[in-house]
């Protein structure tokens, strides 16, 4: 007999699988890991994986802006597939090699940027031509600052107000641009309080009771004396009126610090000024250098100063794009 068939017949050891249990269980940290490991894996082949984000709003009322994003390529495939997009783009996916993009890799969204933008137009009433388009064109969440030196200040609030619109008083101020005269009834850092109150009283009684608040322009030199300023602000407010400030004063800062953030709410700042007494190009050029700006806030309010008939139609074409 040969010795390979002796071999045959002898009892044989255990298998590697035998082998294999009995290291496990004698190390039972190692077994629980590996178990851990095999359940995760069917897990994940049972679960479907889903990939997103939520667009987010913001409750002010105003103009939503609404920017799309590009789709992406696995976007393309889907809708290839569902016969959405046209044979030539079907061909074009197509002829791109597996694992490839024909395009840069881009951020994945499913969902738009949105963002809330408040439009208010200053200076309304000194031309009864831009206030016609301003009613005839723009949306009713558009605010408007009315001019004391309107014909009929009173008159154009209330048939503004009578639209369903916000109105302010725009207020006449002493500007911190030379050769500009600011009129008869222009408040100024340079005159005291009591002179400051009297002209602001003169000034709301114009517009009447209409208004919502006070508008301060953007080149006022009252925030120059910044505790006049905060004093005569703060007063407005206690006689239940907001106030709009379109100037670089830190009167808000101020109001924290005195513990006063009961008014904080009725004190607001722009965060954009564009020129609307402007060539219409120089115009829509701001009017699109102001977008990103929009985006990024996700809250803003956008003063256009001062505009035209000309600009006024832009600026409906514009915000129609950004609700859209």
């Amino acid at each position: 007999m040969r010795d390979d068939e002796d071999d045959d017949d002898a009892p044989k050891g255990p298998s590697a699988f035998s082998r294999g249990v009995a290291y496990l269980v004698a190390r039972p940290l190692l077994a629980g890991f590996v178990c851990a490991v095999i359940a995760f894996i069917a897990l994940a082949a049972l679960v479907p994986h889903r990939a997103g984000m939520s667009g987010m709003s913001f409750p002010v009322p105003a103009v939503q802006v609404v920017q799309e994003s590009a789709p992406t390529p696995e976007a393309k495939q889907e809708k290839a597939a569902e016969g959405v997009l046209p044979e030539k783009a079907v061909d074009e996916m197509k002829a791109v090699p597996p694992g490839q993009s024909a395009e840069a890799p881009k951020p994945a969204a499913s969902t738009p940027v949105v963002a809330d933008v408040a439009v208010l137009v200053t200076d309304v009433g000194l031309s009864r031509r831009v206030a016609e388009a301003i009613d005839k064109s723009l949306p009713l969440e558009t605010s408007l600052a009315v001019s004391v030196y309107a014909s009929d200040p009173a008159a154009i609030a209330r048939a503004f107000k009578g639209s369903e619109r916000d109105v302010w008083v725009n207020l006449s101020c002493q500007s911190i641009q030379p050769g500009i005269d600011p009129g008869p009834l222009a408040m100024a850092g340079g005159l005291s309080k009591k002179e400051n109150q009297d002209l602001l009283q003169k000034q709301v009684e114009l517009v009447g009771d209409s208004a919502i608040g006070i508008f301060l322009p953007d080149d006022a030199d009252l925030p120059l004396q910044s505790d006049l300023w905060r004093d005569i602000a703060l007063e407005a407010i206690a006689d239940n009126m907001m106030v709009l400030d379109a100037t670089k004063t830190k009167v808000a800062t101020q109001l924290y610090i005195q513990k006063s953030e009961s008014k904080i709410s009725a004190y607001l700042k722009t965060d954009l000024v564009i020129r609307g007494d402007v060539a219409p190009p120089e115009f829509q050029k701001a009017l699109e250098a102001a977008l990103p700006t929009i985006i990024n806030l996700e809250q803003s309010i956008v003063v256009i100063k001062n505009p035209s008939v000309v600009t006024i139609a832009a600026l409906s074409k514009w915000i129609d794009g950004l609700a859209g």
